[in-house]
């Protein structure tokens, strides 16, 4: 996967997918599922690209609501 650079900064996050968009950033499949125990696997992708202080990403789930967790 390459990962694009983005000139200018961005000013609020909202602005995220239609900057990709117009930078034609695509999807990329979240497809594994880890646990045998919770075999439910709900269509995700996400989009990624950087600016020189920031990394974006762009998440795209069939859920309406996602949680994820940082460890």
């Amino acid at each position: 996967m390459k990962v694009k650079k983005l000139s200018g900064k961005v000013q609020d996050a909202q602005q995220i997918p239609t900057l990709f968009d117009n930078e034609n950033i695509t999807y990329h499949p979240i497809d594994i599922v880890n646990w045998k125990e919770y075999p439910y696997q709900p269509q995700v992708s996400f989009r990624i690209a950087y600016t020189n202080d920031a990394i974006l990403v762009h998440y795209k789930s069939s859920r309406r609501q996602c949680s994820c967790q940082i460890r």
